[in-house]
């Protein structure tokens, strides 16, 4: 619901010409609902009666990403696409879901 709301005025921010606060509130949007992801997941995944999925589970497959991720980007020619110096930040916020932080997009 907060969320929601957050993108609401995101929006009319954004209406108004200010692209900057339009993007802060869009931001603050995505952390709130990257808060409760994780729990919201497992719960999702539980209750379609598949065989259990835990914590560990997504974050060796969020490992995985980053490390296809990587493997990909050192095989492209230098300039296309995201830089392999990157590889840091994928992983940092690969971790986030451990740490209870988890940001979409949070480059820090």
């Amino acid at each position: 619901m907060i969320a929601s709301l957050l993108r609401e005025i995101a929006i009319y921010f954004d209406l108004d010409g200010d692209r900057h606060r339009a993007l802060a509130y869009d931001k603050a949007a995505k952390s709130i609902e990257a808060a409760n992801g994780l729990q919201r997941l497992l719960e999702s995944y539980a209750a379609s009666g598949r065989v259990a999925l835990t914590c560990e589970h997504v974050h060796v497959h969020e490992l995985a990403l980053a490390g296809r991720w990587y493997r990909d980007a050192v095989a492209r020619p230098r300039g296309e696409g995201h830089p392999p110096e990157e590889t840091p930040v994928r992983l940092t916020n690969a971790g986030r879901w451990r740490a209870g932080t988890a940001e979409s997009g949070d480059r820090r």
